[in-house]
């Protein structure tokens, strides 16, 4: 992994430094390489979607004798894919939204003659952004003249789909070859994009919907699942009912959260891979009482850089609406994304870099002021 965050924990024995990882080949060699040095290592255990990818990509990984805690390649595959999960949704008691897969203009205008507006496109993979987005919500035909001036390089295939108005509500759960063993839902409050579209960074935990937990048990059930998992939905304001966003196999970025309200998922995940551990599984996930609800968490790092990402599309009274909903945020929040009163240090690195990166103007003018030179 890369110096910078991590390494400052009090949980962390020791770093590795290794070649980007989008670089499969020479990552994978790296990463060969140092297993063959240390076969002490006997379990891999990504949890971002870039590193759970890389490895369900490496033949030389796969084979070794060595545990990797990560949903099977070929279901990995399919839920990183949002055709192909959808496919794999359609036979669950829940809606899907109008969807079609776009490759150019052309093809993107014909598909709001069929869907019509609103509509959301998106990239097929999430691991690539879409003009610096996660997704574009289009409501009229000058929205999409304006976004979609010319079709993005990087993108061969785009994802339009029907936009539903509403809620995200999100399930983490954890399943062992289909049986769910642990389970949480969330709702999302605030992103940081003001539409809705971004990087969740105020969210509460909720009671159990049986409509969410029936699809997601469903899913688990039908593909044998095995691993960590994220279910995303939107609850229609229009009929209360639930449409498929997709299905994240990994372990969430919130997952700090779920530990707080009582599902310690990295550690139930490990369990469900390890042979050792398996007498320590639950029989099933009690829903009785399995998590604290209306448990409210905040992602501040993300909600900062989320404002001055978008502070120049901004009037000045929606920046000070903003400062107020991250301060109330912060506030009412029970967690914090990466603080721990017992490891402070990642966060306080976090934070001080932040600070670093955004004086950086005023600390330019300074030098400038003490070296005499005009601007």
């Amino acid at each position: 992994m890369y110096k910078g965050k991590v390494e400052h924990s009090r949980f962390c024995h020791e770093v590795w430094d290794h070649p980007e990882i989008g670089s499969s080949a020479v990552f994978e060699q790296a990463l060969t390489t140092f297993l063959d040095s240390r076969p002490d290592i006997q379990v891999i255990y990504p949890t971002g979607e870039n590193s759970t990818q890389a490895l369900g990509s490496m033949p030389s990984i796969l084979e070794r004798d060595i545990t990797r805690v990560m949903v099977h390649p070929p279901l990995l595959n399919d839920c990183l894919n949002k055709t192909q999960a959808m496919a794999l949704a359609k036979n669950l008691d829940i809606n899907l939204p109008a969807s079609q897969e776009v490759r150019s203009n052309i093809e993107l205008w014909a598909a709001v003659d069929a869907i019509g507006f609103p509509i959301i496109v998106k990239p097929v993979r999430s691991t690539k952004k879409l003009f610096e987005r996660k997704a574009y919500i289009i409501r009229s035909s000058n929205e999409l003249e304006s976004v979609f001036a010319n079709w993005p390089a990087e993108h061969s295939i785009l994802l339009a789909q029907q936009y539903i108005e509403g809620d995200i509500e999100a399930c983490d759960f954890v399943a062992s070859n289909g049986k769910m063993l642990g389970y949480m839902e969330a709702l999302t409050v605030r992103t940081d994009i003001p539409d809705g579209t971004g990087f969740c960074v105020d969210f509460t935990s909720i009671p159990v919907s049986s409509d969410l937990y029936s699809a997601c048990q469903q899913f688990a059930q039908a593909q044998a699942y095995t691993g960590p998992g994220l279910m995303q939905c939107i609850r229609s304001k229009t009929d209360n009912l639930l449409y498929f966003v997709e299905i994240n196999p990994r372990l969430a970025a919130s997952i700090s959260h779920t530990i707080a309200c009582g599902q310690n998922f990295p550690l139930l995940a490990l369990q469900a891979f390890s042979p050792a551990e398996a007498d320590r599984l639950p029989e099933f996930c009690d829903l009785t009482n399995p998590y604290k609800s209306q448990q409210s968490a905040h992602w501040l790092e993300g909600d900062i850089v989320g404002l001055l990402a978008e502070r120049h599309r901004l009037t000045l009274q929606q920046k000070l609406t903003w400062c107020r909903q991250m301060l109330a945020s912060f506030f009412r929040a029970e967690s914090h994304m990466n603080w721990q009163w017992s490891d402070p240090k990642p966060s306080l690195v976090i934070y001080s870099k932040l600070l670093f990166r955004f004086t950086k103007p005023i600390r330019k003018l300074l030098t400038i002021a003490r070296s005499g030179k005009p601007r």
